[in-house]
């Protein structure tokens, strides 16, 4: 394994970066004696307090994920006539999976999304996703707190909350 470059997120903090370095080296040193592993597991501390049955309940939610990500770019293929899964981006899959999670409506004025395509593209400006509990408030920044929502009542909505907003 190449080194990391000094610009890696991970490189501004030196513990990380050290930890990560020498696990670059002992996989590097298991390569060249053995060869090419099939896989390498590598432990974080919070997981060492978990039991056998806790790390393969971990592992088959991570699977499920996996798989449902690949059905999830599948679908976004079939709305924005791609052709390869590779050409759907992070962003198509967020706004795919909220508007999947509203039934294609706007959670603001329950007006229904009909131009999927425009609403799973970030350059359409027809829709954005929203912090439903601004940003700036509570920080956060989970699928839990955005909503796919049309653009106008976006900019109406401001930085209020959902109950500031629809009084």
């Amino acid at each position: 394994l190449p080194a990391f470059p000094a610009s890696a997120e991970f490189a501004k903090n030196s513990v990380v970066m050290r930890s990560l370095n020498e696990t670059r080296k002992v996989i590097n040193a298991v390569i060249e004696r053995y060869g090419s592993p099939w896989a390498v597991n590598v432990e974080v501390a919070s997981e060492l307090g978990r039991s056998w049955a806790e790390r393969d309940e971990l592992d088959r939610r991570n699977k499920q994920n996996l798989a449902q990500t690949e059905k999830d770019k599948k679908q976004i293929c079939e709305i924005m006539g791609y052709h390869s899964p590779d050409q759907v981006n992070g962003s198509m899959l967020e706004r795919f999976r909220l508007a999947q999670q509203q039934n294609w409506q706007c959670l603001y004025t329950g007006k229904p999304i009909t131009d999927k395509q425009a609403a799973l593209d970030s350059k359409n400006r027809s829709y954005e996703v929203d912090h439903i509990v601004p940003f700036s408030l509570i920080l956060d920044n989970t699928l839990q707190n955005k909503a796919l929502v049309c653009a106008d009542a976006n900019q109406t909505k401001g930085q209020r909350t959902p109950l500031m907003y629809l009084r």
